[in-house]
């Protein structure tokens, strides 16, 4: 059974810490670790191209964690990975994000001993 991370373009982060910048002409090339077991009331969401209104009012339809939680306790994952990643979305330079941010998003998986993304 495998070891199932999250990785999401919603603008998710964490009430209190630095959003992405959704008005940078560049896009933001960083990316948030968030750990699953959060409580929905302290996500937010940096959007640039959607109206987050509707992803704050239920936040399983850009990060579904109750959905891959079911998954793992019908045991059809392994198991949800402590910690999920999400990315700003608006990232007009795919190369820079390739050459620079996914080699660092990568360590973070290896160091979690993920076998799997969605």
């Amino acid at each position: 059974m495998m070891n199932l991370a999250l990785i999401s373009s919603a603008g998710a982060y964490i009430d209190g810490t630095d959003p992405f910048d959704a008005g940078a002409a560049d896009g933001d090339y960083t990316f948030r670790e968030i750990p699953t077991e959060i409580d929905f009331s302290d996500l937010r969401f940096s959007a640039r191209g959607y109206d987050p209104t509707f992803v704050q009012q239920d936040v399983n339809v850009q990060i579904p964690l109750a959905r891959l939680f079911e998954f793992a306790a019908n045991r059809v994952i392994g198991q949800l990975n402590s910690a999920f990643w999400s990315f700003g979305g608006f990232i007009p330079d795919a190369a820079l994000l390739v050459d620079v941010t996914l080699p660092k998003l990568v360590d973070r998986l290896k160091r979690y001993e993920v076998q799997a993304a969605l």
